[in-house]
């Protein structure tokens, strides 16, 4: 549109944002403002660079979305910086911080200030549930199948890991979206793709599917227990609720689910915390999504 090189746009812009979020120190070099609003609350999270194994770390107020500090690398030490840039007054008025169930993060945090709250939120205990044991059950459950000569049930299993880490609201919405008769892929005369509409029966499927096979039935209630747990206000209540689901856990004497009971109940004063605190990381994923969509588009 202007004729310039992007390279000289990319000048202007990183020009304004210096203006806007950066100031010179005593040796004139660039270092990002001290925030201005005192939070109440933090969001911290990591991501991965360049597909690769390098990651940086964001931290972010989570009442108005901010970052306040970003960093290459996923270490403790980003943190002890963090807290360093900030101040320790600062870090002291901070009740809560929302993270991943990443011990570096906790660790680092409780050194310097004990009084913090670190709270794990429901999405990254059910992310952990749905890779360590929906996932692994379902091809447990495949691979025995086959051995025992069950071809058909194994193969009724196939391509059901979507449906059976969805919850029960995705499967209500897709049973509407299919009634409506919604496009989930647009066709391409050019590339010689079909129109592709919301299949109907993902209901009936998981239904089928629990019904049939018991570790499968197990991971639906202990999914719904996760829920409900969440859903408690009571520090007490969280806490019986998850101590339940520990025990229904071990009772299936399955390894995959051993291993949530024991994920559960070393985090568990960060998922009581949730109780307190109310507070999700779901803005500080959003920004580093943003981030990284940034990047990929520059």
């Amino acid at each position: 549109m202007t004729g310039l090189n992007k390279n000289v746009v990319k000048k202007i812009d990183k020009k304004r944002l210096s203006g806007l979020y950066t100031e010179g120190d005593e040796d004139g070099e660039a270092r990002l403002r001290k925030p201005k609003r005192q939070a109440r609350y933090l969001g911290a999270d990591k991501f991965k660079l360049y597909g690769g194994h390098r990651y940086a770390t964001v931290v972010i107020d989570l009442k108005t979305g901010h970052v306040l500090w970003p960093a290459h690398s996923k270490k403790r030490q980003v943190v002890h910086e963090f807290c360093d840039f900030v101040l320790a007054e600062w870090m002291s008025k901070v009740e809560a911080i929302a993270c991943d169930m990443n011990a570096d993060f906790e660790r680092a945090f409780l050194k310097r200030f004990l009084h913090l709250d670190i709270v794990y939120e429901y999405f990254h205990l059910i992310k952990n549930f749905n890779e360590k044991v929906i996932c692994k059950v379902r091809k447990d459950k495949q691979a025995r199948l086959k051995d025992e000569g069950g071809v058909e049930a194994a193969r009724a299993l196939k391509h059901s890991k979507y449906i059976l880490k969805s919850c029960a609201d995705t499967r209500k919405r897709k049973e509407r979206d299919a009634r409506a008769g919604k496009v989930v892929l647009r066709g391409s005369a050019l590339f010689g793709k079909q129109e592709v509409v919301q299949k109907r029966g993902a209901r009936k499927r998981y239904e089928d599917l629990i019904s049939q096979n018991e570790l499968p039935f197990a991971c639906d209630i202990v999914d719904e227990m996760l829920a409900q747990a969440y859903s408690c206000t009571d520090a007490d209540a969280i806490r019986a609720a998850m101590e339940r689901i520990v025990d229904m856990c071990r009772g299936t004497k399955d390894r995959h689910f051993a291993r949530v009971a024991r994920l559960v109940e070393g985090h568990m004063e960060g998922i009581i915390a949730h109780a307190r605190h109310q507070i999700s990381s779901g803005k500080v994923e959003g920004t580093n999504q943003m981030i990284k969509t940034l990047r990929r588009a520059g």
